[in-house]
Formats: C-alpha cells, sequence, structure tokens
C-alpha cells in the first residue's frame, strides 16, 4: 500500500511513494497501510487497525544481560488485557520479552520468568512516557518521569536471531497493541539517567529524544514514528510494517506517531 502524509493543513490524499527519514537520507523503510495526518506536536502522524498490524526488524542488537533502557511515548485507546508495546519473538521459543500492558499495567514479561510490574495503570486516552531500564541488574520503570517497580533482573533478555516488533509480538496475534506510539528510542548498554528521562518527559509537553545532549551515545534503535519507520540511529534498523491502517489526528513528540488498534 502507498503511505498518505497529511501535513498541517490536513492536505488529505497527498501521496508520498518514497519516504525520507528523519535525518534526510534517501533510504527506505518499507510501510504497508500507513496513513499519515497532522499531529499534536509537528506536521503529522499515523494510524494502525491493530488487525495484523506490526512493524518489525530481524538484525536489531539485543539486550542481552546488561544495561538498557527502552524509552517511548505511547496513548493506549483500549486497555485490554494484554497490549505489546514493544517485544522480540523467537521462532522457537517463543516471546523473549515485551514491554506491555496487563489490563492497563505496564508490566515487562520475561520469557521463562515472568512478569515485572510497575504498578502503574495507564488511562486510556491519555498520553504516557513509558520507559524500562535495568541499570547494574535491577530493572526499574520510569513513566512520566516518576520512578517505580524496581526489581533485581539479571537474565539475559535475548541473546541474539530474534525478531524485534513494535505494536504487537509476533505470534501473538491476539495481543497488538491498541493506541498511539511515538518517539521510540532503545539503548543498549546504558541506562539512561532519570533525569533525563524527566527531561524528554518535559512535564508532560515531551520532546524527541534527538534533542536531548548526548542521546546517540549507545543508541541501537531510534523510531520517531513521524512519516515512515526508519530508524533514524547511526544503525539503520529500518523496520518492516505490515497491516491496514485508519487515518487519526493524534502524536505528541516530533512530527508524527502510529496508533495501533485491537480489531
Amino acid at each position: 500500500m502507498t503511505i498518505t502524509h497529511l501535513g498541517a493543513k490536513r492536505l488529505q490524499g497527498v501521496k508520498l511513494d518514497r519516504k525520507v527519514d528523519s535525518l534526510g537520507s534517501s533510504a527506505d523503510g518499507t510501510n504497508t497501510g500507513i496513513t499519515l495526518q497532522d499531529n499534536k506536536i509537528g506536521t503529522g502522524c499515523a494510524f494502525f487497525d491493530g488487525s495484523g498490524d506490526y512493524a518489525q526488524n530481524t538484525s536489531v542488537t539485543p539486550l542481552g544481560s546488561g544495561d538498557f533502557t527502552i524509552s517511548c511515548w505511547v496513548k493506549p485507546t483500549d486497555n485490554e488485557a494484554y497490549n505489546h508495546f514493544i517485544s522480540t519473538y523467537n521462532s522457537g521459543s517463543g516471546t523473549n520479552w515485551a514491554l506491555l500492558t496487563v489490563s492497563g499495567v505496564v508490566q515487562l514479561y520475561v520469557e521463562g520468568v515472568g512478569n515485572d510490574s510497575s504498578g502503574v495503570t495507564l488511562s486510556e486516552n491519555t498520553w504516557y512516557h513509558v520507559c524500562c531500564k535495568r541499570t547494574s541488574g535491577t530493572v526499574t520503570f520510569v513513566i512520566n518521569g516518576t520512578s517505580s517497580g524496581s526489581v533485581s533482573r539479571t537474565t539475559n533478555l535475548d541473546s541474539g536471531g530474534a525478531t524485534f516488533c513494535i505494536g504487537a509480538t509476533v505470534g501473538a496475534g491476539g495481543q497488538n497493541f491498541k493506541g498511539y506510539m511515538n518517539d521510540i528510542a532503545v539503548w543498549v548498554g546504558r541506562a539512561v539517567s532519570d533525569s533525563d528521562l524527566q527531561a524528554i518527559y518535559a512535564s508532560g509537553t515531551g520532546i524527541p529524544v534527538s534533542s536531548l545532549s548526548g542521546y546517540a551515545t549507545n543508541l541501537t534503535a531510534y523510531y520517531p514514528l513521524n512519516s515512515n519507520f526508519n530508524d533514524s540511529s547511526s544503525n539503520s534498523f529500518n523496520l518492516t510494517a505490515g497491516g491496514d491502517a485508519v487515518a487519526q489526528s493524534q502524536s505528541k513528540v516530533g512530527t508524527g506517531a502510529y496508533e495501533f488498534t485491537r480489531a
């Protein structure tokens, strides 16, 4: 399908047959059935219908057993039982790990271990800055700039060969995230400081990760999700997207967001 970009003036039907990433390169991130529209901050956003919708890459550096940070803006529109924001999946062992909500509560699922809970429930139709990080063996959630749910966890989350996925977990088609996502960043080998995560949250206003001083250090993948699924880090882990889409007018940071809905 063709990506449709709607700018700040809602110029509906303007087609972009070639996608350009936020760094200005001409490398394509494959976009299937994505419709873009003007957003809350910037000039465009996008929407997924959640019926088999996802975006994935099989080469993203695994989180491993050391420090990491996952940062994303999410706006759930339906807090059904299991809504996966971001995950990795191995065809042999299933889901390796997943950042998700369980009946609205933000949790980190780890294969063979279970779920670590933040204790924080997300309200529907509200933007949240959701982060999960590991610092010297301790996993902590930082949601809207506030730390919660710390637990000791030294497990190797994935050792490679897994599919990195946003908006779903591959192989669990009924557990797709329903809502908007924006400005996803993954650092491997770095636990981003609470003060930096608070700066990204910016008291709810939000700033793009790329506005943070030193953001590129240990940055594994960065998906602004403004007009495509391209990786704006130096690694070019562009995502391949699939599924249908319906235009919506929502997003949080930068020039667009993606909304994932459940069929």
